[in-house]
């Protein structure tokens, strides 16, 4: 879709009458507003990948700087362990392990309105966090469904 679309009109496109919005919002029930559905929705959620150079990364001190943010209304802390393979020497020998490799990121929901990724990212870093770019959740990019008009 094109900044300039509007529900108004991508429903005169499909079915020649532009008060048929609401067809469109109701064959999308993921989307939470009409305006989520042509990718202008101000509430988001991004995932944030981090790296922590440290034994305790300093979660609680972050999350309470973060909600502190105009603008912010959820922040977790998510730490995903994965298997990968590595070697370890035992007795002489070198074998091949799984070793646990921690995957660390904050998903922050807020109002791009008052903020935006780049400030939030700039909070992280200044909290010692190196910060990989941010990952937008949800639908963005994804077509909607357009239903076959069936009333005429």
């Amino acid at each position: 879709m094109e900044d300039v679309d509007r529900l108004d009109h991508l429903t005169y496109k499909y079915y020649q009458q532009p008060h048929k919005w609401w067809r469109l919002t109701d064959a999308n029930p993921e989307f939470l507003s009409p305006q989520a559905l042509l990718g202008k929705e101000p509430i988001v959620t991004d995932r944030f990948p981090l790296e922590f150079d440290g034994a305790q990364p300093p979660w609680a001190a972050l999350v309470q700087i973060l909600t502190a943010q105009v603008g912010v209304e959820e922040v977790t802390v998510v730490e995903d362990v994965h298997l990968v393979p590595g070697r370890r020497t035992a007795g002489g020998q070198t074998v091949p392990v799984q070793v646990e490799a921690f995957e660390r990121a904050i998903l922050v929901t807020y109002n791009t309105l008052n903020t935006s990724d780049r400030a939030l990212a700039a909070i992280m870093t200044a909290s010692g966090f190196t910060v990989r770019p941010a990952e937008r959740l949800g639908r963005v990019g994804r077509p909607i469904i357009i239903p076959r008009d069936v009333t005429g």
